[in-house]
């Protein structure tokens, strides 16, 4: 494992003989610059050594090896910003920002398999092995982990956390446009429109239930110029005039398609939503949201530790 622990990246864990493995693939010293984890796995894969040569150890191997907790998490409602943010993160030299790693997502799964504590050592370990090679690692997560944010909590409590929301309108036009969180499940026998804000009220429902020490709520709205100082003093970061030089340049290009020039789209995506999605989003999400600007309006981090968050919760 030493090998695997210098040059070596996980990069899916799988079901094989009915127990999990994780497969490992040669990444050197990757920058992560790509949008995602996975764009920079995938590149990898591509590659003639890449092909013919990954590892694949048992689950248990994670148990050998060092616990970590990342320098901070990134938790978001999907459409908001968080893609942007990550790799503004990532024009910080000491900083790397992984941006949702699918294999964390297999691996938070297994909580329904095995005992949550057992599960949550093999995540410490996991993100010991991703932070190992970098300074500070902050990992944004997939959308859907929100839903699981009690146990990210309770897995690292003492790590800050953001918390990024935007006008629920805008995120399901988004997402109707091009699915962007259906990893998560709600109950059947509802229409997109109603799945993706019953979604979108459980992923802010678990933001306000965690709110405390550590935690940070930006809307995108005030993502621009003033949310990103306050992320990066959040997170232990000062930008340097180069580091800044980078930001201005990143804030020009559309985060997911770079070289791509960035074009508001809020209010052409209000006029898209139907009524009846701007109906459901004032009945179910106002208070929610309310209560978030709360948050964010006070512009620090809270002082109180919620109770729920105290707990081991396994996730859904």
């Amino acid at each position: 494992m030493d090998a695997l622990n210098s040059e070596w990246f996980p990069i899916s864990i799988r079901m094989e003989s009915s127990r999990p493995v994780i497969d490992w693939v040669f990444l050197g010293a990757p920058e992560f610059r790509e949008p995602f984890y996975d764009h920079t796995v995938e590149a990898a894969l591509g590659t003639p050594f890449g092909k013919l040569f990954r590892i694949t150890t048992p689950m248990e191997e994670l148990d050998r090896m060092e616990q970590s907790s990342p320098s901070g998490l990134i938790f978001h409602i999907s459409r908001c910003g968080s893609t942007l943010v990550s790799k503004l993160l990532n024009t910080f030299p000491e900083c790397s920002s992984l941006s949702e790693p699918s294999l964390l997502d297999s691996l938070v799964r297994l909580a329904g398999y095995y005992p949550v504590s057992t599960v949550q050592t093999w995540l410490r370990s996991l993100v010991g092995v991703l932070s190992g090679r970098q300074r500070r690692t902050i990992l944004k997560l997939n959308p859907a982990q929100t839903a699981n944010l009690p146990f990210w909590r309770e897995t690292f409590p003492e790590v800050p956390w953001l918390f990024l929301y935007r006008e629920p309108s805008e995120v399901v036009v988004a997402n109707l446009r091009n699915p962007g969180f259906n990893q998560h499940v709600v109950a059947g026998g509802v229409d997109e429109e109603a799945r993706l804000v019953e979604l979108l009220r459980v992923y802010l429902a678990q933001g306000l239930r965690c709110a405390g020490a550590g935690s940070l709520f930006v809307r995108y709205e005030t993502l621009f110029p003033a949310g990103v100082s306050r992320i990066a003093e959040h997170f232990g970061l000062q930008a340097d005039e180069e580091t800044k030089r980078r930001i201005d340049t990143l804030l020009k290009e559309d985060a997911k398609n770079p070289g791509v020039v960035f074009r508001p789209d809020a209010a052409e995506k209000q006029k898209e939503a139907s009524t009846r999605c701007r109906r459901l989003c004032n009945q179910v999400l106002t208070s929610l949201i309310s209560e978030l600007d709360r948050l964010q309006a006070s512009g620090q981090e809270l002082a109180r530790e919620s109770e729920d968050s105290k707990r081991a919760v396994g996730p859904g």
